[in-house]
């Protein structure tokens, strides 16, 4: 019996109702089913999947029991013909097994509608590995989704942005969308904000109220107001994803070099980016602007910490070498940008970073 053959699979009872009672599967004979389970079981082993994974896929998709193995073979040969690695149609298989049940002529109708509104084939493959369902969605629903980020206020460019960051937007419910900036703006964020966010954040769309606010009620234990905690936030949305315990050790990073409050205050909201850096990258930027007795743009001009430290060494090392007296009133020219800089001293940003190497306090004594 069916049930027999499932069960020495390793499947349970609430897998193996789920697949007999399946709809496509329901009317098959017992013995064509058996056969069709031995199989197609066989072929996921062959292709590297565990007993377990076997299980978890054929449970997710139960009519990939009506396919054959030439008929699953021809659905792999048809995505590697695409441009997926085995590896990854491995990957995406497990993610969602039923994209492997839809005809090749329903998915080449997909991928059409995509390419038709601009992306262009290997964005898209890229976006499929990350989203399967992309390639089985309706046209007509993934138009759907479309014309409502269009309703929303985004250009076609933003909405290319937005979808390509985070493609499984296109499986959220319209609704789930919409309450993401319902929810913004209940936490103070106005309507323009909030779509700002989401266009330059997309990932904040899988954020829960409650991870947003935490962020707020950081930045306000840190003593700014809830206004200009919602201004940090809107100028360095991916602060939204770290976790807390990273923004405290930037912070306690800050306060080794005796920063005072009001002055961490001023570096965080001229240079909330300052979140992203690494403990390790903000000690060296610091360090060594300390070193090149610049310590004074750290608060007066702290959006230039962006700049990596190897560049801001070698770019001094050059002005230098050059016969210019770095110091406050000329610093500026090594963070301009990298075509003028090397317009005026005929040095690209590759070779400067070659012939003058950071490593720390060992060069040039510092």
């Amino acid at each position: 019996m069916v049930v027999d053959l499932l069960r020495n699979l390793g499947y349970n009872d609430v897998q193996i109702n789920r697949i007999i009672n399946d709809v496509s599967l329901i009317k098959r004979t017992d013995e064509k089913l058996k056969n069709s389970i031995i199989n197609v079981y066989g072929f996921l082993k062959d292709m590297g999947y565990s007993g377990e994974e076997i299980i978890s896929i054929t449970t997710l998709s139960p009519t990939l029991f009506n396919l054959s193995k030439e008929k699953i073979k021809e659905k792999i040969d048809y995505f590697i013909g695409l441009g997926f690695t085995k590896a990854q149609i491995k990957k995406m298989i497990l993610f969602n097994p039923l994209f492997i049940c839809y005809s090749i002529d329903k998915m080449n109708d997909n991928l059409k509608n995509l390419l038709d509104f601009g992306y262009e084939m290997e964005t898209l493959l890229n976006m499929i590995r990350k989203n399967p369902n992309l390639i089985v969605d309706s046209p007509k629903k993934i138009t759907r989704k479309l014309e409502l980020l269009a309703n929303l206020g985004y250009s076609k460019k933003e909405i290319y942005i937005i979808t390509k960051t985070i493609p499984g937007i296109f499986s959220l419910a319209d609704e789930t969308i919409l309450s993401k900036i319902t929810i913004l703006e209940d936490l103070g964020f106005t309507n323009s904000q909030a779509k700002k966010i989401i266009k330059k954040t997309p990932s904040i769309i899988g954020y829960s109220k409650e991870t947003i606010q935490d962020k707020i009620t950081f930045l306000i234990s840190l003593g700014f107001t809830h206004e200009k905690a919602i201004e940090i936030i809107v100028t360095f949305p991916k602060i939204l994803s770290y976790g807390i315990n990273k923004l405290e050790n930037v912070i306690k990073t800050l306060k080794s070099f005796d920063y005072t409050d009001l002055e961490l205050l001023k570096i965080i909201e001229t240079f909330p980016n300052i979140f992203g850096l690494s403990n390790d990258s903000i000690v060296r930027r610091i360090v060594l602007l300390n070193k090149l007795g610049l310590n004074n743009i750290i608060l007066s001009d702290t959006k230039q910490l962006i700049q990596s430290p190897e560049l801001t060494f070698a770019r001094y090392q050059c002005l230098v070498s050059n016969g210019i007296d770095v110091s406050i009133s000329t610093y500026r020219r090594i963070f301009i940008g990298n075509s003028q800089f090397e317009r005026t001293y005929n040095l690209s940003k590759e070779q400067l970073l070659k012939m003058y190497k950071y490593e720390g306090e060992m060069n040039y004594g510092l």
